[in-house]
């Protein structure tokens, strides 16, 4: 069993929403980023009271990534409690589109076994580049 096999992946991000601080909203998220080596990294939430100083999941998904060398960004999965399907927001958009491209998957699971696929570039198809 790799580290990017999505049984393992739900599992684990299962196992991380309790880890999420999110005493503000209650709205816990945990990410998984899979690298170019199908290497998955994870990260979750961390609210603080300065509202724009907190931290996405994405975020701590995508640093983890890179301390582990990971370059590039092939999937995201998220899991979100309560049990709604959540899609990054406009800024994790943007800094998934620096590693990963339009066809990067992303996967939200929903506590219940629910899943949807989402393609990058039809959630934003148009994200800022200097290139």
């Amino acid at each position: 069993m790799t580290d990017s096999d999505e049984d393992t992946i739900r599992e684990r991000l299962m196992q991380l929403l309790s880890t999420a601080h999110a005493p503000y909203s209650e709205f816990r998220v945990a990410a998984a980023v899979v690298d170019e080596n199908y290497r998955a990294h994870f990260g979750v939430n961390v609210e603080n009271q300065s509202l724009p100083v907190g931290t996405c999941a994405e975020q701590g998904a995508i640093s983890a990534l890179r301390v582990a060398g990971g370059k590039r960004i092939k999937k995201l999965y998220l899991l979100s409690e309560p049990n709604v399907e959540a899609l990054p927001c406009g800024a994790c958009r943007q800094r998934l589109s620096e590693l990963g491209d339009a066809n990067t998957q992303i996967i939200t699971f929903k506590k219940n076994g629910d899943s949807s696929v989402f393609l990058l570039g039809d959630l934003f198809p148009r994200s800022f580049r200097f290139k």
